[in-house]
Protein backbone atom coordinates (compact mmCIF):
# COMPACT_ATOMS: atom_id res chain seq x y z
CA UNK A 1 0.00 0.00 0.00
CA UNK A 2 2.66 2.20 1.02
CA UNK A 3 4.48 1.31 -2.57
CA UNK A 4 1.54 2.02 -4.51
CA UNK A 5 0.82 5.24 -2.40
CA UNK A 6 -2.79 3.96 -2.19
CA UNK A 7 -5.08 1.65 -0.05
CA UNK A 8 -7.70 1.19 3.01
CA UNK A 9 -7.41 -0.91 6.19
CA UNK A 10 -10.68 -1.44 8.35
CA UNK A 11 -10.53 -2.70 11.89
CA UNK A 12 -13.41 -4.47 13.75
CA UNK A 13 -13.08 -3.52 17.03
CA UNK A 14 -16.53 -3.13 19.39
CA UNK A 15 -17.98 -1.56 22.52
CA UNK A 16 -15.67 -4.07 24.60
CA UNK A 17 -13.01 -1.86 23.24
CA UNK A 18 -13.99 1.57 24.08
CA UNK A 19 -15.50 0.31 27.83
CA UNK A 20 -14.92 -2.52 30.01
CA UNK A 21 -17.11 -5.16 30.78
CA UNK A 22 -16.37 -7.76 33.82
CA UNK A 23 -15.30 -10.93 32.92
CA UNK A 24 -14.29 -10.45 29.27
CA UNK A 25 -10.97 -8.89 29.99
CA UNK A 26 -9.31 -10.47 27.54
CA UNK A 27 -11.24 -9.53 24.47
CA UNK A 28 -11.86 -6.15 26.32
CA UNK A 29 -8.01 -5.78 25.97
CA UNK A 30 -7.87 -7.18 22.59
CA UNK A 31 -10.26 -4.16 21.26
CA UNK A 32 -9.10 -1.60 23.22
CA UNK A 33 -5.52 -2.96 21.50
CA UNK A 34 -7.30 -2.94 17.55
CA UNK A 35 -8.29 0.92 18.37
CA UNK A 36 -4.59 2.10 19.47
CA UNK A 37 -3.31 -0.08 16.43
CA UNK A 38 -5.62 2.08 14.03
CA UNK A 39 -4.91 5.29 15.36
CA UNK A 40 -0.71 4.24 14.98
CA UNK A 41 -1.30 3.21 11.92
CA UNK A 42 -3.10 5.57 10.94
CA UNK A 43 -0.72 8.90 11.76
CA UNK A 44 2.34 6.15 10.38
CA UNK A 45 0.64 6.27 7.01
CA UNK A 46 -0.93 9.74 6.75
CA UNK A 47 1.20 10.85 3.78
CA UNK A 48 0.83 7.92 1.60
CA UNK A 49 -2.45 8.03 0.67
CA UNK A 50 -3.22 4.97 3.15
CA UNK A 51 -5.96 5.10 4.99
CA UNK A 52 -6.83 3.64 8.09
CA UNK A 53 -10.12 3.29 10.09
CA UNK A 54 -11.60 0.88 12.78
CA UNK A 55 -15.34 0.26 13.22
CA UNK A 56 -16.76 -0.28 17.26
CA UNK A 57 -19.59 -2.88 17.30
CA UNK A 58 -22.57 -3.11 19.42
CA UNK A 59 -23.97 -6.45 19.82
CA UNK A 60 -23.93 -8.89 16.73
CA UNK A 61 -26.00 -12.16 16.02
CA UNK A 62 -23.20 -14.13 15.77
CA UNK A 63 -21.82 -17.50 17.75
CA UNK A 64 -19.83 -15.87 20.31
CA UNK A 65 -22.72 -13.63 21.43
CA UNK A 66 -25.01 -16.72 22.00
CA UNK A 67 -22.13 -18.66 23.64
CA UNK A 68 -21.61 -15.50 26.06
CA UNK A 69 -24.84 -15.06 26.73
CA UNK A 70 -25.44 -19.02 27.82
CA UNK A 71 -22.33 -18.54 29.87
CA UNK A 72 -24.54 -16.04 31.92
CA UNK A 73 -23.31 -12.22 30.48
CA UNK A 74 -26.57 -10.56 29.22
CA UNK A 75 -25.44 -8.10 26.58
CA UNK A 76 -27.00 -4.61 27.09
CA UNK A 77 -28.54 -4.42 23.53
CA UNK A 78 -30.99 -7.46 22.88
CA UNK A 79 -31.71 -5.89 19.69
CA UNK A 80 -28.71 -7.51 17.99
CA UNK A 81 -27.54 -6.41 14.49
CA UNK A 82 -27.17 -8.90 11.89
CA UNK A 83 -23.86 -9.43 10.05
CA UNK A 84 -25.08 -8.38 6.69
CA UNK A 85 -25.68 -4.91 8.35
CA UNK A 86 -22.21 -4.80 9.46
CA UNK A 87 -20.93 -5.85 6.27
CA UNK A 88 -23.11 -2.89 4.60
CA UNK A 89 -21.70 -0.34 6.84
CA UNK A 90 -18.07 -2.02 6.36
CA UNK A 91 -19.04 -1.90 2.43
CA UNK A 92 -20.18 2.59 2.64
CA UNK A 93 -17.01 3.26 4.67
CA UNK A 94 -14.73 1.67 1.28
CA UNK A 95 -16.64 2.89 -1.15
CA UNK A 96 -17.59 6.42 0.06
CA UNK A 97 -14.51 7.36 1.73
CA UNK A 98 -15.03 11.06 1.37
CA UNK A 99 -17.52 10.37 4.25
CA UNK A 100 -14.50 9.09 6.41
CA UNK A 101 -11.14 10.28 7.74
CA UNK A 102 -7.93 8.75 8.51
CA UNK A 103 -7.48 7.48 12.28
CA UNK A 104 -11.67 7.82 12.66
CA UNK A 105 -13.39 4.97 15.27
CA UNK A 106 -17.14 4.54 13.74
CA UNK A 107 -19.32 3.64 16.20
CA UNK A 108 -21.97 1.05 14.96
CA UNK A 109 -24.88 -0.04 17.13
CA UNK A 110 -27.94 -0.57 16.64
CA UNK A 111 -30.86 1.73 17.55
Amino acid sequence: MIENKSGIIINVSSGAGKSGFPNLSAYCASKFGIIGLTESVAKEVVNNNVKVMEICLGGVDTKMIKDIVKAGYTPCNKDLMKSEEVAKKIYDMIFNQKDYYNGQSIEFYNK
